[in-house]
């Protein structure tokens, strides 16, 4: 939750330097880049299904 107001601001003095338009491209390309960073995390691709995981935490 913390990390709203510094994307906030990042995304206002982004549109202050750049304009709107490169500022979409930017923000989408970092967030293409975390996707895929997620897509290719081990981690990520061997989590257990979300049912499995709950009954872990419950037991």
């Amino acid at each position: 939750m913390g990390g709203v107001p510094v994307g906030q601001a990042a995304a206002g003095v982004l549109v202050q330097w750049l304009g709107p338009r490169a500022t979409i491209l930017v923000l989408g390309a970092f967030l293409a880049m975390l996707a895929a960073a997620a897509t290719l995390s081990g981690e990520v691709r061997r989590a257990p299904p979300v049912a499995q995981a709950r009954a872990r935490l419950v037991s």
